[in-house]
């Protein structure tokens, strides 16, 4: 069940991040306050392109971004896109795992400003 689910997450994020340093942060809180977080989607890959496959998320979660850092790429049959962080601060969250395929416009990940 779930904590075979997380365990495979786990071990795909240690897999990941094999020859980069990773820092694991975890948080507590008894109010959830989200205006501190930006989240961004998954961006327009061009006309009637309406999702993509992520293969590549080279940002481990807990690492901080730059405006402008490359934090996953998307694959189509017909392009391969660059997403860039539109904020810079500490990647907090991926709505979605290696190799799934994600919808334009759909939740993508957050960052802690």
């Amino acid at each position: 069940g779930t904590s075979l689910q997380a365990s495979a997450s786990i071990a795909r994020a240690m897999q990941a991040a094999q020859g980069r340093s990773a820092t694991w942060v975890r948080t507590f809180s008894a109010v959830t306050d989200d205006g501190d977080l930006f989240e961004q989607e998954v961006p327009n890959m061009g006309d009637s392109i309406t999702e993509g496959t992520v293969v590549d998320m080279p940002v481990a979660i807990g690492s901080y971004v730059n405006m402008d850092d490359v934090v996953a790429v998307i694959e189509t049959d017909k392009v391969s896109v660059e997403v860039r962080a539109q904020a810079a601060g500490t990647l907090v969250e991926f709505s979605c795992e290696m190799d799934d395929v994600v919808e334009v416009g759909a939740p993508f990940f957050k960052i802690d400003l």
